[in-house]
Formats: C-alpha cells, sequence, structure tokens
C-alpha cells in the first residue's frame, strides 16, 4: 500500500508546484499591461524628477511627438531672483547678478546629470533611443513670484541668460511644445 502512495506523493508535488505557478501569474501585480511610451514617461519622471527638491518642486512634462528625436522633456524650475535688472552688469550689482547665475547655473548642471542618467538607464533607452540633453531637453528657469517670466534657460545643454537669446529659443520650443511651454 505503501508502494501506490510513492507513486502518488511525487505527483501531487509536482501538481502543486504547476498550479503555485499558475496562481501566481493571475495576481495582477504580475499581469503585463499595455503603457503608451507617453505614459512611460510620465510615470518615469514622476518617480525620477519631480521629488529631487520637495519643498521646491520642478514642474516636468514629457512632451511626445512623431519621432523620438523630436520628443522634449521640459522641466520648469522657480527660481527666487535679486530684485534688480538681471540685463545690469554695472559693477555694484555684477557680484549679485554672477551669485544670482552661477546658482541657477548649478542647478541646471544638477539636472543635466539627472537626465544623462535618465537617459542611461537601459528601460528608458529602449523605449527613447538616442534621446541627449542637447536635442531633447529644455529647463526653464522662471522667476519664484511670476512663472510667466522666464529668466534663464537651458537649451542645447547650455544655460542662457540673455533675454534676445531667451526670447528667441522661447519662439522655437512653443512650436514644438505648445500648451507645455507656456504654462
Amino acid at each position: 500500500m505503501l508502494k501506490k502512495f510513492d507513486r502518488v506523493i511525487p505527483l501531487c508535488c509536482a501538481l502543486l508546484v504547476l498550479s503555485g505557478s499558475a496562481l501566481a501569474a493571475e495576481n495582477w501585480a504580475d499581469k503585463s499591461t499595455s503603457v503608451s511610451i507617453k505614459e512611460y514617461f510620465e510615470l518615469v519622471l514622476a518617480s525620477k524628477f519631480r521629488n529631487l527638491n520637495p519643498t521646491e518642486p520642478a514642474e516636468v512634462h514629457f512632451v511626445a511627438d512623431s519621432s523620438p528625436d523630436k520628443a522634449l522633456l521640459i522641466i520648469v524650475r522657480s527660481v527666487v531672483t535679486p530684485d534688480l535688472d538681471l540685463t545690469d552688469d554695472s559693477s555694484e550689482k555684477k557680484e549679485i547678478l554672477s551669485e544670482f547665475r552661477n546658482n541657477v547655473s548649478k542647478q541646471s548642471d544638477s539636472f543635466i546629470a539627472s537626465c544623462k542618467k535618465l537617459f542611461g538607464d537601459q528601460s528608458v533607452a529602449t523605449r527613447w533611443p538616442n534621446a541627449t540633453v542637447e536635442k531633447n531637453v529644455a529647463i526653464r528657469f522662471v522667476r519664484s513670484d511670476n512663472a510667466k517670466q522666464t529668466v534663464a534657460l537651458m537649451i542645447n545643454g547650455k544655460t542662457i541668460f540673455e533675454p534676445s537669446q531667451i526670447a528667441a529659443e522661447s519662439k522655437d520650443l512653443m512650436n514644438r511644445a505648445g500648451e507645455y511651454w507656456s504654462q
């Protein structure tokens, strides 16, 4: 009689293993789902960028386009600006203006490093091939007391402060990003 159970026990164990893995696949967390590229990047950006500085969060938008080369990552960061004309390079204000620009440049460099790290991630690289900071990232620095006023802009991997350059680049970015640029 024990010999009959010797054959049944391994069979029962095999059934448990097979049914256990089948039950695990029915767990909702293990099921695959269809997520668009835009949805994927909105989730990734929310987890990677929005909480970099929780006390002063940046707005982050992914603007999909007809091809990965034209897609754009827009970061809008509010900054406290000195209470002076930001184009005035006179000697008495030069130090304050220089300190302000250095601070913005450091923030820009930090975001650039984060973007490069993001683009190097395998799961991102397979969905957004050939993405670079130079062609796919724009960082708009706006006054903390007036979010419609852009005081600096990182585009093509460089941070610019000159109002005429900001205006020219903003016009191009408005065409590329539409509503996301004007927010």
